[in-house]
């Protein structure tokens, strides 16, 4: 026979009087907890964290007294006086009254949600996440964006109008703003992030018109069009809103609207909740990384530009091509989420210049080359519908094999090339210079 459970009455009560015991020793012996961790938290609490050896030569008696050394040992001291305070709770409260820790556990969330809505908290989050998430990562780019920290340049002092370079790692490394600013009396920043899809423009608009430009500069290509599967969640959860929310919903149809109500739900979440939104951050700084991973990006061959991505090579930009760019059902979302962007801007008076998209000239055995000229297509005609600049064709810098570090990226060469053009053709649509073909290759 399997013993029975016990369930006399006494039994709750002499256990709580053994822990009133246990406590009330422990409390008498706070102090000497908190004078023995000091000592303790100063020479391993650091090497714990960060996984590193303990430093024995520069162990000082003023280090040991550190501030760090003695909150921490502070809050050790002050697990007995805690539990011996539950346990006076737990006495008041009854069986089938108010469920206490659910709420207290609401109220916790709501807390940090509300004190990382508060600028100083927000700012120290995004400081203290910044330097222990991995470099190069999406992750990482996102927090550049909360701050609003965004590489520029100009020479001039008064500058003929604000441009924006928008776009994913591929606008960022073949841009030089050094070479921008000098050909043209014009001010650039770049406003990019790793894999900036589609989907990804009108939920950051928004951030973009607070920078104030005259003109935003896109370059896209099929890849950015032709590889979504599903609802992004993970590149759109940091920035979601419940307008942009809505809307993208509103553009599904009835079947993706269920097979994506799991990403959706993720979505609202995020949109309402500040923690729910910085939640990757909070995975990567608490769960993923104890020790700073934030070491120098590794440009791609020997160059000295700051990087977004990892460069995955000629070859691993052939494999993931491959596996990825094809007719999805999202095609038609990811190009409706541009319009949207591209109406926005033009709502705002804003000029748009979108350039053809170039890959290395390797990668085209990867997919269907008609992906690329419904992409020129397609954005050809929405130019027209929208009366923005698209530059492609004959019109268009051809860049070569040897301008590439790898699949997506150029090198200095094949930046500095590319930054020319890109100046000389502002410069023309402005009425600096007058319109010509294309530079020569």
């Amino acid at each position: 026979d399997l013993p029975l459970e016990r369930v006399e009455h006494g039994l709750r009560d002499a256990q709580r009087a053994r822990e009133l015991v246990w406590t009330l020793w422990l409390c008498r012996l706070s102090p000497l907890i908190f004078l023995a961790c000091i000592p303790l938290v100063s020479l391993f609490l650091v090497p714990l964290l960060f996984l590193k050896p303990v430093e024995w030569g520069s162990v000082s008696l003023v280090g040991l007294f550190s501030v760090k050394s003695l909150v921490v040992a502070a809050a050790v001291a002050s697990l007995p006086w805690i539990w011996r305070l539950s346990l006076g709770v737990e006495g008041l409260h009854q069986i089938g009254s108010w469920p206490i820790a659910f709420i207290m556990a609401l109220v916790g969330i709501g807390l940090m949600n509300g004190a990382l809505t508060q600028p100083r908290a927000r700012w120290f989050f995004v400081e203290w996440a910044k330097v222990r998430t991995a470099n190069p990562s999406f992750a990482r780019n996102t927090l550049f964006w909360e701050r609003r920290d965004f590489p520029s340049e100009t020479f001039t002092k008064f500058p003929r109008q604000s441009v924006a370079l928008v776009g994913s790692s591929q606008m960022y490394q073949s841009t030089d703003l050094d070479l921008l600013a000098e050909l043209t009396p014009d001010e650039f920043e770049k406003n990019c992030l790793a894999g900036f899809g589609p989907m990804q423009y009108p939920w950051l608009v928004d951030r973009i018109l607070e920078r104030k430009p005259d003109v935003v500069v896109c370059w896209l290509s099929e890849f950015d069009f032709y590889r979504e599967t599903a609802v992004p969640t993970g590149r759109l959860r940091w920035a979601a809103t419940n307008e942009q929310t809505y809307e993208l919903f509103g553009e599904l149809s009835p079947r993706q609207r269920w097979e994506n109500r799991g990403e959706f739900v993720d979505l609202t979440l995020a949109s309402n909740l500040t923690l729910w939104r910085q939640r990757e951050h909070v995975r990567q700084s608490l769960l993923n990384y104890w020790w700073n991973l934030s070491r120098p990006a590794n440009a791609a061959q020997n160059s000295e530009v700051d990087v977004l991505a990892q460069s995955v090579g000629l070859e691993g930009a052939i494999k993931s091509l491959s596996e990825n760019v094809r007719r999805t059902p999202f095609v038609d979302i990811n190009f409706a989420s541009f319009r949207r962007f591209a109406q926005k801007l033009s709502d705002n008076d804003i000029k748009l210049l979108v350039f053809e998209g170039q890959l290395h000239p390797g990668t085209h055995v990867a997919y269907d080359a008609a992906f690329h000229q419904e992409v020129d297509e397609r954005l050809l005609l929405l130019s027209d519908e929208l009366n923005f600049q698209y530059v492609s064709g004959d019109a268009l810098l051809r860049l070569q094999a040897d301008d590439f570090a790898d699949g997506y990226h150029t090198n200095d060469a094949g930046r500095e090339k590319w930054s020319r053009f890109v100046a000389e053709v502002i410069n023309q649509l402005s009425g600096e210079q007058p319109l010509s073909a294309t530079v020569a290759n």
